[in-house]
């Protein structure tokens, strides 16, 4: 699901639009205007040689591409169900407070509304950020009361319990986002992605066809393919804070069912 406004997302397929037109057309007029300005007399067997080799790079280049971006996509996914399982860890941990005596259930319920609002507002722009912490942990305010809880005289220990153990899920859950990287791409992979485009391409100006014009079609087709699977990646490697990141609904979604959960019966 894509979390950012729809004004940006339009501004960002406007750019990939103007990316993949503008390479496609680049690529149709050098094909064009160097096989008209410069006419190489090339052997017989010249488009043979050169279809093998173009194969052969071709192929290899399509199965680094298509790893790259299968594996992009999947940690985008995995990091959206991420999120989506977290929320419903909250929303399953907050009905652990109805086991909670007043005041201490008022309090616990103000703290998972506090920690929602801090995740959605604070953490999310923190993601793949390593930097030291100067303000406590958003979750100490829910074991604080979970702790007095049980040192109540008569305390239903077991309830507690299970509210600590569905706590416990909630901080894993957290910290396994939180830890998570934000750039799910190695910078290694960009040089040889655009290098790979680049050698691609280059065999296509390299065939002699007998028409130019569709010889410079099938390049820009081949050449705004590509590039739009590049923008792909592009778009996708940021999960949290890119311009396509997961959606923060789930967490929107764990706030209004607080407000059921205490309408009660």
């Amino acid at each position: 699901s894509l979390g950012q406004p729809g004004t940006c997302i339009g501004i960002l397929l406007f750019l990939a639009l103007v990316a993949i037109f503008g390479v496609a057309a680049l690529t149709f007029l050098s094909i064009v205007l160097l096989h008209k300005r410069v006419r190489v007399t090339v052997g017989k067997g010249h488009n043979e040689v050169a279809s093998v080799v173009f194969a052969t790079v071709g192929v290899l280049y399509a199965v680094v591409l298509a790893f790259v971006v299968f594996a992009v996509w999947e940690r985008f996914s995995e990091t959206d169900n991420a999120v989506a399982g977290e929320a419903a860890q909250i929303v399953g941990a907050y009905r652990d407070t109805q086991e909670l005596p007043e005041p201490l259930r008022t309090n616990q319920q103000r703290a998972f509304r506090q920690y929602v609002q801090v995740v959605r507002d604070d953490e999310w722009a923190s993601h793949g950020k390593l930097k030291e912490h100067t303000t406590p942990d958003a979750l100490n305010p829910l074991w604080r009361n979970l702790r007095a809880a049980a040192a109540l005289p008569g305390a239903d220990l077991p309830a507690l319990d299970r509210a600590a153990q569905d706590l416990h899920e909630v901080e894993i859950a957290r910290h396994d986002r939180h830890l998570s990287r934000e750039s799910t791409l190695p910078w290694i992979f960009w040089p040889i992605l655009i290098l790979g485009w680049l050698f691609t391409m280059s065999f296509i100006v390299l065939f002699d066809m007998a028409n130019v014009r569709l010889q410079g079609v099938l390049g820009a087709l081949l050449a705004g393919t590509i590039v739009a699977m590049l923008f792909l990646v592009f778009a996708l490697q940021q999960p949290f804070t890119g311009r396509v990141h997961v959606s923060k609904r789930p967490l929107d979604h764990a706030l209004l069912q607080f407000h059921v959960i205490d309408m009660g019966d």
